[in-house]
This record gives C-alpha cells, sequence and structure tokens, in this order.
C-alpha cells in the first residue's frame, strides 16, 4: 500500500453534466482524501487546422482559446470547489479530448477519472462519436461517468 494520496481526475467541458461530476468527485475526494486534478482540453488538431489555410492566425486564435478557457471553465470551479472547502490544481491542454485525458491520467498517476456525460444516447454516440465512450475505450484508469 502506498503512502502517496489518490488523485481524482475531473474533466471539465463547461457543461452542467461537468459541473456536476467536478463536484461529486469533490464530496468522494473529502471522504477519502484524495487530490484533485481539473482537466479542461481544448479540441485542437494541428493538422486539420493546416488543412484550412489559415496558419498565420493559429498563434491568436490559440491564445483567444486559451484564454476562454481559464475563464468560462477551469478558474470558476477551481474558484466553486475551493469555496466548499476542496482543494484542486488545474491543467488546460491542447488535443483530442479523450486522448489528452486518458494521456495526463497517466502523467499524473490518477487513481480515478470522472468526467460528465452529454447525455447521448448509444447510437447517436456510435454515429457522431463520444468522448466519454472513447475515454472508456482508451484509458488506463477507472472512469467514472455522471450524467
Amino acid at each position: 500500500m502506498s503512502d502517496k494520496p489518490e488523485r481524482y481526475l475531473v474533466c471539465l467541458d463547461g457543461s452542467e453534466n461537468a459541473e456536476r461530476a467536478a463536484l461529486w468527485a469533490a464530496d468522494l475526494a473529502g471522504r477519502t482524501g484524495a487530490m484533485l486534478t481539473l482537466l479542461h482540453v481544448v479540441h485542437w488538431d494541428d493538422q486539420a487546422w493546416a488543412n484550412t489555410g489559415q496558419l498565420a492566425t493559429l498563434p491568436e486564435l490559440h491564445d483567444t482559446l486559451e484564454a476562454d478557457a481559464w475563464g468560462q471553465v477551469l478558474n470558476p470551479m477551481e474558484k466553486a470547489l475551493r469555496e466548499a472547502g476542496h482543494d484542486a490544481d488545474c491543467h488546460l491542454v491542447f488535443g483530442r479530448p479523450a486522448e489528452s485525458v486518458s494521456s495526463v491520467a497517466e502523467k499524473i498517476d490518477a487513481s480515478l477519472i470522472v468526467a460528465g456525460t452529454r447525455g447521448q444516447s448509444a447510437l447517436m454516440g456510435m454515429i457522431v462519436g463520444s468522448v466519454s465512450h472513447r475515454l472508456l475505450q482508451l484509458a488506463k484508469r477507472p472512469v467514472i461517468l455522471i450524467p
């Protein structure tokens, strides 16, 4: 048994379901003594952007998306959790969401990944894809999905 505290990785996308997942994870962390890491992934695909012919505007777009992610997603949730008595560290990455979450979970040695779901049916998830479905396929850590 390790003396290192458990760490829960909480995926945030700005949705109410993600907020609900964060509050659920914070409650569990409060009862288990686990540490919380909040993660927001800005969906970013360099190759797709290169194909648009708009490479010159990418640095400005990147900066805008980063500022929006901190201002609208990570900072408000970190503040809400802190006001409720929970500490959390925050991470922002650019990439493909499910792949990025799985990678960050490995890097921080998360014992659990907690994410909200968008409420898609299984059929819609198969047709248009679902980050939570993809995460379940990729993650090497336990995943809890909060509807």
